[in-house]
């Protein structure tokens, strides 16, 4: 009943405000990242394929975390196992979940120990924008990006004086506040940022009648100095709280958790033509359950020196040095470890235009305390045949080393060695007038070397198994890209076809879906926002362990946001409007029909 009112509520403001003159149409630009080649620019000129979810996006979507935005993003599926800080796996391209790199603000925060970025408890709200790039990407940063990358950026501060805050919440007993002010003079800014979100949950098994509620705090501080040339910054992200969870028996089990990432950011230019650039870093993730003494432990200090060098318009270097020391330590079900190991590592790579060519040639030789030298690189070439059509070919490798707990955990075996990926791809960016453009990306990724559980005599028999290097996949796929600007109306959807394939049993990889489509359309009102979000994904296996598979299914979100006055904003969303009832994990439940609304101010001083 509360969707259909606010469903006639927009209506109702729709034909309330038909007089207001629709906007003239926003020509389709290129967004900034820096995640694809490690430097600033626009997505355009970038010959890989580039996926940018902006400020604006991440607002109106009403997501609680990273993971529920990335599932509306065309070659990414999402896995979740139940509601709200519950395991979440992301797939790009049919890799594995953890072939995901993830970074904040450019530095990795996958754990040493699980390998998967705890996207789940990364709240959304200091947040300016996600990158994520598909393909392999090692050349630049090193293990985990075999799939792709995802950056996630928090938002820095910008001119003036800037505060707000926002209250909300929704079904599940969700309720979540924030707290942000910054400002900067042009030679020193700060910011700080508080968010707090509760939610009562649901039964995450199907079996069981038991909420298992989440609650997160998030905090983000940051400093910074520029003058002459010169710079410094401090930033400090922390996420902590608890999750309430299902054993295998259906009991009720809970832990908590405790991820944080602070660096040491110094730059400098020498020449005009010159940046160098030293960050250091601290990341750690902790997971500790609260009935039992198992854990999970990761400590990670980095340091990266990276040096850019612009020549003209035409060519743009990059060379640096990369070290890490790691320590993990884990407890689970009696099996107990700490290890410590170290990462050295140089890259290049080179950006050039010439005339109606692009290219990009990147390198990087990884050398790995456990496992020795890993070079690994990518080739990507651009041609401008017309002036709204621009083709690309990629090569790219790219490695995945065997984390702790795969080494010595359940299973473990020491003398693991690193997946490794070969792909290639081609592409078409066609831009049709200045209000619609459309992406084609044709790709093909063979990874070896996978590790799998091997159980000769299965779980039962006398025989212990242990993780092998066995596995093959080759994973082939299309996706396709298209995004219109008319008036107030704005369209983007995308499609993704794959095939991602186990070459020795011929089985699809698990959770990975071979046909997905999404679409986000938007209407402009005078200041308000209407958008209407849709994603369809096709069957799924479940597991390589069973025949089970998870059926299709058909999302439907509503979102609004209302400007009530230039300082306070009401933004309301429809999760699931139809209430469609699915999996994306056999046996755990997902996310009903929802109402949340958030009320927002922000204030900015002269």
């Amino acid at each position: 009943m509360k969707s259909i009112l606010l469903c006639c509520g927009f209506a109702a403001l729709a034909v309330n405000t038909t007089a207001v003159a629709n906007p003239e149409p926003t020509p389709v630009g290129p967004p900034i990242v820096v995640t694809a080649d490690r430097i600033r620019l626009s997505a355009d000129p970038t010959v890989a394929p580039v996926v940018v979810i902006d400020r604006d996006a991440i607002e109106h979507s009403q997501a609680t975390d990273v993971a529920q935005l990335l599932q509306f993003v065309a070659g990414v599926d999402v896995a979740r196992n139940g509601g709200p800080g519950q395991p979440v796996s992301v797939f790009i391209r049919g890799a594995n979940s953890d072939q995901t790199l993830v970074l904040l603000d450019g530095v990795p925060i996958n754990p040493g120990t699980l390998g998967g970025a705890s996207l789940a408890n990364i709240a959304i709200s200091d947040i300016q924008r996600v990158e994520i790039i598909k393909g392999p990407r090692s050349s630049l940063y090193g293990s985990g990006a075999i799939g792709g990358v995802i950056n996630i950026v928090t938002r820095a501060p910008a001119a003036g004086l800037h505060a707000g805050g926002s209250v909300g919440g929704g079904r599940y007993g969700t309720r979540k506040a924030t707290a942000d002010v910054s400002g900067s003079d042009g030679r020193f800014d700060g910011a700080a940022g508080i968010s707090r979100e509760l939610t009562d949950g649901f039964p995450p098994a199907i079996g069981s009648t038991l909420d298992r509620g989440h609650d997160n705090t998030t905090l983000n501080l940051y400093g910074g100095w520029h003058a002459a040339g010169i710079g410094a910054a401090v930033h400090h992200w922390q996420s902590s709280g608890h999750t309430g969870y299902l054993d295998f028996d259906l009991s009720p089990l809970a832990e908590t958790y405790t991820d944080r990432l602070t660096s040491a950011t110094l730059t400098a230019d020498p020449m005009t033509n010159w940046r160098t650039q030293f960050v250091l870093s601290h990341f750690v993730d902790e997971i500790d359950q609260v009935v039992t003494p198992d854990y999970e432990h990761t400590r990670r200090n980095a340091g990266d020196w990276q040096n850019s060098f612009a020549f003209g318009d035409w060519n743009r270097l990059i060379a640096g040095v990369h070290f890490a020391h790691e320590d993990t330590a884990s407890l689970s079900f009696g099996t107990q470890f700490a290890e410590a190991h170290d990462t050295r590592a140089v890259y290049a790579q080179d950006d050039a235009i010439f005339g109606l060519h692009h290219i990009v040639v990147a390198a990087r030789n990884t050398h790995d305390d456990r496992f020795g030298n890993h070079l690994t690189g990518n080739l990507d070439y651009g041609y401008q045949l017309t002036s709204s059509t621009r083709l690309t070919a990629g090569l790219g490798s790219a490695f995945h080393a065997p984390t702790s707990v795969e080494r010595f955990g359940f299973g473990g075996n020491p003398n693991l060695d690193p997946e490794t990926s070969h792909e290639a791809e081609i592409g078409l960016r066609q831009a049709i007038g200045a209000y619609q453009q459309l992406t084609v990306d044709v790709y093909r990724n063979d990874i070896d070397n996978l590790i799998v559980f091997v159980d000769p005599d299965s779980f039962l028999g006398p025989q212990p198994g242990r993780n092998e290097n066995v596995a093959r996949s080759r994973i082939r796929g299309v996706d396709i890209g298209y995004q219109v600007s008319s008036g107030a109306w704005e369209w983007r959807a995308g499609a993704s076809f794959s095939n991602p394939r186990d070459l020795d049993s011929g089985d699809y990889l698990a959770r990975r879906a071979r046909r997905s489509f999404t679409s986000a359309l938007s209407y402009a009102i005078g200041p308000h926002t209407l958008g209407l979000d849709v994603l369809a994904v096709g069957p799924r296996k479940d597991s390589p362990f069973s025949d089970v598979t998870d059926a299709g299914y058909v999302l439907v979100n509503l979102d609004g946001r209302f400007q009530l006055t230039p300082r306070w904003a009401l933004f309301a969303s429809i999760d699931n409007l139809f209430d469609t009832n699915y999996q994306t994990v056999a046996g755990f439940r997902t996310p009903g029909r929802g109402l949340y609304l958030t009320l927002k101010y922000e204030w900015n001083g002269t």
